[in-house]
């Protein structure tokens, strides 16, 4: 048990405590929501034990920055980042540009054609945005997403971006994949390739896991 905790604290929990021994930055409000919403989730992966549930949340610490954001952040970023990130923005003038219509604008561009989305016009980029505990991008992944989950993500994508619905989500998703005979085993790379994450063994993804292991030892 980790010494965080009280003694009544089950060894599988998700709570505020553990989450910020994973993510010290992550502020005291801001790990209670994100506790109490994965905690409720956590049945829906069969999420029962330590090694399933460390697993589980390094992959969701990864692709949130620390439970920091549920949802891509491009802004605010210098017009220089802009352009080095993606090739759609083309020069600074046109990465000025893109930063005083705002973040939608930037994401029509960026993530059009892009993941089953639409053209620039279509708004797809914004609508279908990387988003989740574990992300889903495109139209096409969203889509995918709720046919493994049986949510309506295409139908619902703001669905991602509210913790209780994502985690549900996450969770699901989790589940309908498999992972956790691979976390079982506490094969990484393993759960990497179920989630189609890549890479399957980045040392991003194996710092995340080690700060999981102590919080769920």
């Amino acid at each position: 048990m980790n010494t965080a905790d009280p003694p009544s604290v089950p060894v599988c929990a998700i709570t505020a405590e553990r989450l910020r021994l994973v993510s010290p930055g992550l502020s005291g409000p801001g790990a209670e929501v994100h506790a109490l919403a994965l905690e409720a989730a956590r049945p829906a992966g069969e999420l029962s034990t330590p090694a399933r549930v460390r697993h589980f949340i390094a992959q969701c610490a990864h692709d949130t920055e620390g439970f920091l954001r549920l949802s891509d952040k491009l802004v605010p970023v210098s017009p220089w980042t802009l352009e080095a990130r993606f090739p759609a923005v083309k020069g600074r003038h046109h990465a000025r540009a893109l930063l005083q219509a705002g973040e939608a604008a930037i994401a029509n561009l960026v993530y059009a054609g892009k993941g089953g989305n639409g053209p620039v016009m279509s708004g797809d980029g914004w609508t279908y945005r990387p988003r989740g505990y574990l992300r889903a991008f495109g139209r096409a992944g969203y889509r995918a997403f709720g046919a493994v989950t049986g949510l309506p993500l295409e139908e619902a994508p703001d669905w991602l971006g509210d913790p209780s619905a994502a985690a549900i989500a996450a969770a699901a998703y989790w589940l309908a994949m498999g992972v956790n005979a691979y976390a079982d085993a506490d094969d990484a790379p393993g759960v990497c390739r179920q989630l189609k994450a890549v890479p399957a063994t980045g040392d991003d993804r194996r710092a995340w896991l080690g700060l999981a292991r102590a919080a769920w030892p």
